[in-house]
Order: structure tokens, then sequence, then C-alpha cells
């Protein structure tokens, strides 16, 4: 069998340590690898919303896109949720029993 056998296992610090030294070096060289004349005028770093304007009123910039799709869906879920860990706790333990009963039941 081939491998590194350092009488620690593979959770030697010293193994560790090196190894991210060494990733650190690579991801600095291809780093400096990159164009030193880059600016970032002129909309180069802006986000990419398919080729259209982003909205100026409410664009989030993370999941919008996902958020705008399931609309409907969570406003039908902020109902249920008053924001209480009381009621979280509730719907936890309720989910932990259904669990834990399926998994007796599929046991037996």
């Amino acid at each position: 069998m081939i491998g590194l056998e350092t009488g620690y296992g593979y959770w030697s610090p010293v193994i560790w340590l090196v190894s991210l030294i060494v990733i650190a070096v690579l991801i600095l060289f291809l780093r400096s690898l990159g164009k030193k004349d880059y600016k970032k005028e002129g909309g180069k770093d802006e986000e990419f919303f398919s080729g259209n304007e982003p909205p100026e009123e409410g664009f989030r910039g993370d999941y919008w896109g996902f958020f705008e799709v399931f609309e409907r869906y969570y406003k039908y879920m902020k109902k249920m949720h008053s924001g209480l860990i009381n009621d979280y706790m509730l719907w936890f333990l309720v989910v932990l029993v259904l669990v834990v009963f399926s998994l007796l039941v599929r046991s037996i």
C-alpha cells in the first residue's frame, strides 16, 4: 500500500502546515501571472444580469431570481413563521417525532 506514514496518521500538523504554505505560494504565483494594468473602471466588475439593466428598486444581487420565481411560496411560508423560538422548536420536535416514528415502523 502506498501512503505517507507519519506516526500520527494523516493528521500531522507539520505536514498540513507545509501543505498550506505550498498551496499559498502556488496561489500567489498564479495570481502574479494576471494582468498588471487591470482597472475596475468602466463597469468591468459589475454583476451580470443576463445582458439587461438590473432593476434599481429591490435588487439585492444575491438570489433575486430565485425569490422572484418562488414569491407565492414564500408569501405562504411567511404566514407560518412568527419569529418566536418556541414555534420553531415545536416544528423541530414534530418533524423529529415523525422521523423517529417512521424509522421505528420501518424496522419492525
